[in-house]
This record gives structure tokens, C-alpha cells and sequence, in this order.
């Protein structure tokens, strides 16, 4: 239980979210990145859940890293990336 779980909260109600098990899950969901390479094309997704609403949020775990290589594309393959 780290400062993570607290840092996202529920749009809904407000109320804090819980994390689910990391390495738990019999299935891993996955993000693919449209500029990743063969072996660079995927991130993980990890699901977030309201105790009080029952809503369920999908989080990249690598966000930051992914911002900064869309930042890195040039501007024309952005803006291509945005309008699929």
C-alpha cells in the first residue's frame, strides 16, 4: 500500500481508487502503442476500482514514458495518431 493508490481518485463520486493484485491476474490487458516497434508495441494496463460506485478505471503503468516517445514522433505522425 503505497502513495499510488491514493493518487488517483473516482470521477464519479470522489472517492479513493484501489489498485488490483499486479502480478495476480491470470490475464494481463494491454495497450499497443500505434508508433512501437515489433518487440516495443505494448504496455500494460492496470485496472483501478471505486469501493464505493463500482466503477472501474483503466491506468497505462508506464504513462510518463509513453507521453515522452508521442513527444517525440514528429508533429505530422501526432497529429495522425489523434485523428484514427
Amino acid at each position: 500500500m503505497g502513495s499510488e493508490e491514493n493518487a488517483f481518485k473516482c470521477d464519479s463520486c470522489g472517492d479513493s481508487l484501489v489498485r488490483s493484485r499486479k502480478f495476480m491476474a491470470s490475464t494481463y490487458m494491454y495497450w499497443n502503442r500505434p508508433w512501437g516497434s515489433a518487440l516495443k508495441m505494448s504496455a500494460p494496463v492496470i485496472p483501478y476500482a471505486c469501493m464505493s460506485c463500482g466503477r472501474v478505471y483503466l491506468y497505462i503503468g508506464d504513462r510518463k514514458k509513453i507521453l515522452r516517445e508521442f513527444n517525440d514522433q514528429p508533429e505530422a505522425d501526432r497529429k495522425k495518431y489523434k485523428e484514427e
